[in-house]
């Protein structure tokens, strides 16, 4: 009966890692270009907020000023919704001659609920045209509130309260695709040079070659 081949061990893997140092520096150098590039050729995105508030009517009373807050958060969250209405965004649309449709739009507009206020935030592709956009999605949802006003029981009102004034870079920092280039590049470099020295039996422990060492020498004696 043939006694087990010894497991490779943990050093023998980092022996295997060392003799092929240059593979792995090579695949961790072409992923960090690859992330420069990516980053070089990724579309630019920037993002624009503004806001609304919802306000009650003002009361003395502790309940009525507590009821009216209530009411003003429910509110919120229908003008969250009134924010993407196709009614909203083809009024932007025509206003700032986008040439894009409104579902198109909607897709860059995302309205946020923090209580009574609603966060209107904007993409475009440059700064201009998301603050822009921002500014009249928000001005024009004023506008389709006032004029349903009538059909709103709540008695609340809707405050625009911030303007978009400046715009922010949405898309990952050039360092975040540089790192994350470097990570797996490392990471695919190491698990190649192991593939490739057990391809090439390169993973040998001393136990091993003893082991093969004998076995030879047995079948010579036989």
């Amino acid at each position: 009966m043939k006694a087990p081949t010894p497991v490779p061990r943990i050093r023998d893997y980092l022996r295997i890692v060392a003799r092929y140092w240059l593979i792995i520096v090579c695949a961790t150098a072409f992923s960090v270009g690859a992330g420069w590039l990516a980053h070089r050729t990724t579309d630019p995105s920037y993002q624009a907020t503004s806001r609304v508030i919802v306000v009650a009517p003002a009361s003395a009373e502790v309940f009525d000023a507590y009821y009216g807050h209530l009411a003003a958060a429910g509110r919120a969250v229908s003008i969250q919704q009134l924010a993407t209405n196709p009614q909203v965004a083809k009024r932007t649309i025509d206003q700032l001659g986008l040439h894009q449709t409104p579902a198109e739009l909607i897709k860059r507009i995302t309205p946020v609920v923090r209580d009574a206020v609603v966060e209107i935030t904007v993409t475009g592709d440059s700064p201009e045209l998301a603050i822009d956009t921002a500014n009249s999605v928000t001005f024009n949802l004023k506008s389709l509130t006032d004029e349903m006003a009538d059909l709103d029981k709540s008695g609340t009102d809707v405050v625009i309260v911030d303007i978009a004034s400046s715009a922010a870079d949405h898309n990952a920092p050039l360092t975040r695709y540089l790192e994350l280039g470097g990570f797996l590049g490392f990471g695919l470099g190491v698990v190649l040079v192991i593939a490739l020295g057990r391809f090439r039996g390169a993973v040998l422990t001393e136990e091993q070659v003893a082991h093969i060492v004998g076995e030879t020498a047995a079948g010579r004696k036989t």
